[in-house]
């Protein structure tokens, strides 16, 4: 039988690594993107996300997507599997709605340590889902990535650089914050905590994004996917399609609309049943200004 890492290597068609350097890490998570969309609608149709292996494998790698902690232990996995040394991390997001309190630690990467650096594989923070495995260990100098025409920028900083910002929001366990800049400023998305992480806690703060009632993934949809040179995404009935210069907004509304935008455009297989289902709960939504597109 095919371990996990040949099986994720064939589904996001990425010839075996010759090498366990940098530069294999890069296309690695490149190819995954391509691949492998961030997408919540098992959790926004009122159902619960199974970490189980073979479940989150046959889902991952068979024409879905997921969120942050499906995509982290896809990737824990399939890296241990080929080689890496990795771990897990969890963190606390920063941006979206506003608190003055610490959220949950709901989001969840992998690091990978390559020699004497650590580095982040994010493949699950939706439409600003890093675009390289960011260095965290090599001090604040901007990390860029050029790609189809778009110039995407992070920076890791240090807590205290951001604790007037953040206030009690950043949280008192954060030790390395990652930065994007964003229309011209930097803003924090997410600190990671403290580690070693324990797999039962990734269980437990999985359970509440897929279940609680007030979670962000049962109440909203979220999509995103790279596509050849276009990122297609989504929140709740709000659409998106950019390539290059070209945008297309559109909102969803019939069942029509969501089956082009999830079916055609970000290519998930999903039954008629699961689409109309999608669209029954969409259309209950109050439409809402949003920056999350």
């Amino acid at each position: 039988m095919s371990s996990i890492g040949e099986r994720y290597l064939a589904y996001i068609n990425h010839p075996p690594p010759r090498k366990l350097d940098l530069a294999t890490l890069c296309s690695l998570l490149a190819a995954h993107q391509q691949a492998i969309p961030f997408e919540n609608v098992t959790s926004f149709l009122g159902e619960p996300v199974s970490l189980e292996p073979e479940v989150l494998y046959a889902k991952l790698l068979g024409g879905r997507g997921g969120y942050c902690m499906e995509h982290q232990a896809l990737s824990y996995a399939a890296l241990q599997s080929l080689g890496y040394k990795c771990e897990l991390v969890l963190a606390r997001v920063y941006v979206g709605p506003g608190s003055d309190r610490p959220l949950a630690q709901t989001h969840g990467g992998v690091i990978v340590t390559i020699g004497e650096h650590e580095y982040l594989y994010d493949c699950g923070f939706g439409k600003d889902t890093p675009r390289i495995p960011l260095c965290i260990t090599s001090g604040d100098e901007v990390q860029l990535v050029e790609r189809a025409g778009r110039t995407w920028e992070y920076r890791i900083v240090e807590p205290e650089s951001v604790r007037e910002q953040l206030g009690r929001k950043m949280g008192c366990d954060a030790v390395t914050i990652i930065e994007m800049r964003m229309d011209g400023e930097w803003k924090p998305m997410y600190g990671l905590t403290r580690r070693p992480v324990e797999e039962v806690d990734i269980d437990a703060f999985n359970w509440y994004i897929s279940t609680c009632p007030a979670s962000f993934f049962t109440t909203k949809l979220c999509v995103a996917r790279q596509v050849g040179d276009a990122l297609v995404t989504g929140f709740a009935r709000d659409f998106k399609r950019r390539e290059g210069e070209s945008v297309v907004d559109a909102q969803a509304n019939s069942v029509e609309d969501v089956d082009f935008w999830l079916r055609k455009q970000m290519k998930l297989d999903l039954s008629d049943e699961q689409i109309a289902r999608v669209w029954d709960k969409l259309k209950t939504l109050e439409h809402e200004e949003t920056d999350q597109l």
